[in-house]
């Protein structure tokens, strides 16, 4: 998986997206961001990410942000 699928973009009511340790994961796609019920965003171990979006500051319900590795 280098990039999330568009199809799952459109899931808003999301509050935990734990993508831990994929690896090859190199893109993360702006909309995803509009989740705006998300409390947890688990990112540990995707070392193949660059960068992530600039909405990310903007998801108030965000209380866990797990980057490490």
């Amino acid at each position: 998986l280098e990039s999330f699928p568009n199809a799952l973009t459109n899931l808003y009511f999301w509050t935990i997206l734990n993508l831990k340790d994929f690896s090859s994961l190199k893109n993360f796609p702006d909309k995803l961001f509009n989740l705006n019920l998300l409390t947890a965003l688990y990112l540990s171990g995707c070392s193949s990410l660059t960068s992530l979006p600039n909405k990310l500051p903007n998801i108030s319900s965000l209380t866990i942000f797990d980057l490490n590795g």
